[in-house]
């Protein structure tokens, strides 16, 4: 699987949106995922808040997610984890995506042993992280910790697993 950039204005022409959204009256943790036979150019978005889009290639079109989960941290902490999933395919590619509220202009590291695509914040108290990896082998992912750069006042988090194309 691949991820690709995405660039402001440039329309997808083809692609399968896969939404996967966990919500709670203070934090919205949100995948956008365009699932594509091929890497789009770009992609546009209009969002407010934090938010990206991710286009990803080698993905099963027909059944894009692998397996999912998401929750509420209501604690005030400087670290946050995703629910641990349990994948059914070989070398999906496993989504962490962490929103924040709190602080000032938070950055983040992502989990170890994945790769950060979006580090970003709205310069005042919201921030967030999607972080991507390779899962070889089907099994459990184990949760996924990132770190901001302060502590925040509560966050949502998900991890999404994209099946491979057959």
């Amino acid at each position: 699987m691949q991820s690709s950039g995405i660039d402001p204005g440039h329309v997808v022409s083809s692609y399968l949106a896969v939404t996967v959204a966990h919500r709670s009256l203070h934090a919205r943790c949100e995948h956008e995922a365009k699932v594509t036979e091929a890497a789009p150019a770009s992609a546009a978005s209009s969002l407010g808040g934090v938010g990206w889009i991710a286009a990803y290639t080698g993905v099963d079109v027909a059944n894009p997610i692998d397996s999912e989960n998401g929750a509420d941290d209501p604690l005030s902490a400087a670290s946050y984890s995703t629910p641990s999933i349990t994948t059914v395919h070989p070398q999906s590619l496993s989504v962490a995506t962490i929103m924040g509220h709190g602080g000032t202009a938070a950055t983040w590291t992502p989990p170890s042993g994945m790769v950060g695509r979006v580090d970003i914040n709205d310069g005042t108290t919201r921030s967030g992280l999607s972080a991507e990896a390779v899962q070889a082998a089907p099994g459990a992912t184990g949760v996924k910790t990132a770190t901001a750069s302060m502590t925040l006042g509560y966050s949502a988090v998900d991890l999404l697993a994209l099946a491979p194309a057959p």
